[in-house]
């Protein structure tokens, strides 16, 4: 027995519509009002005014504007459109809801709204991250969103954030294998697009503050010690280098490091070879730096007969 919720009256439950049943413990819900007052309750409705709502065989307000969007020619551009590229995205070669794009925009360029030169295929989501809801490529009949907008620093290290440690589907470097690469035929070690430019003293301060507090992994640092391996440095380089490191303070840690990376460079360890000149032959010290070399093998001395 149940109390109905519209009538208030204890009736069976034979007399109450089912609602559902329950997959795992075959529990069956019944609706809180019987059959009578449904039945009573949809009559009522029936027999009400229209209210606005959609009438069969009316046409909405929308498709009445001749040459709207949802106009029968849009729609009719739309499809040839979609014909005539197989429904294929033109950007990814998707067939996952295709969409017919304007290359021209629809409010920019109205002469051009149902030109099927005009229009592209693209798939769903190509076609939202053209229009700005996600990060877009260039596409090969447009131009990109993004091309002369600028963006905020925050939004710059999103999307920075967002390309940290992507990589390319197989799908896409299969794509990518049959294109003729971009350098070539070019002749000599490709130099930087920079090169020969020169820096405002902003843009540098703003390189130099980006750069603090990296730390380099032992592969990257490596790397770079192959490719400045051979390299010749001019004097003037040298001079720039050597002014530059004049009143710097080395802390202890940064002594200790360079001592321990100059282990077994010495003459005895058959790093030196016969019948080279020394690097200090000829090399004059001040008397301070000779008391100090003095000090060191008195202390190495003393260590080595404890």
């Amino acid at each position: 027995m149940r109390i109905c919720s519209v009538c208030n009256v204890e009736k069976r439950l034979s007399e109450f519509t089912i609602n559902k049943t329950s997959k795992r413990t075959g529990k069956i819900y019944y609706k809180s009002f019987c059959k009578n007052c449904s039945a009573e309750y949809k009559r009522i409705s029936k027999d009400r005014p229209n209210s606005g709502a959609f009438k069969k065989g009316n046409i909405p307000a929308n498709r009445k504007i001749v040459d709207g969007k949802h106009s029968e020619r849009a729609r009719r551009w739309q499809k040839r459109v979609l014909k005539r590229d197989n429904n294929v995205c033109q950007e990814c070669f998707s067939t996952d809801r295709p969409h017919a794009h304007h290359i021209k925009f629809w409010e920019a360029y109205p002469e051009l709204r149902f030109d099927l030169d005009n229009g592209i295929t693209l798939c769903s989501s190509c076609h939202a991250k053209l229009h700005g809801k996600k990060q877009c490529n260039f596409l090969k009949h447009g131009t990109s969103w993004a091309k002369g907008k600028k963006f905020s620093k925050e939004y710059r290290q999103k999307l920075s954030d967002a390309h940290k440690g992507f990589k390319p589907t197989e799908e896409t470097l299969e794509k990518l294998r049959g294109r003729v690469p971009w350098n070539k035929g070019t002749i000599g070690v490709q130099t930087s697009g920079m090169k020969g430019k020169t820096q405002s003293q902003e843009a540098r301060e703003k390189m130099s503050q980006s750069h603090k507090g990296k730390t380099l992994s032992k592969e990257h640092r490596e790397n770079i010690g192959i490719s400045l391996k051979g390299r010749i440095v001019s004097e003037e380089t040298k001079e720039k280098l050597r002014r530059s490191n004049l009143g710097k303070v080395i802390s202890v840690e940064t002594r200790k490091k360079i001592s321990e990376s100059l282990k077994g460079h010495s003459a005895g360890k058959g790093v030196f070879k016969k019948g080279s000149i020394p690097w200090n032959k000829g090399k004059k010290h001040s008397d301070e730096h000779k008391r100090k070399l003095k000090e060191a093998w008195i202390k190495r001395k003393l260590t080595k007969g404890e």
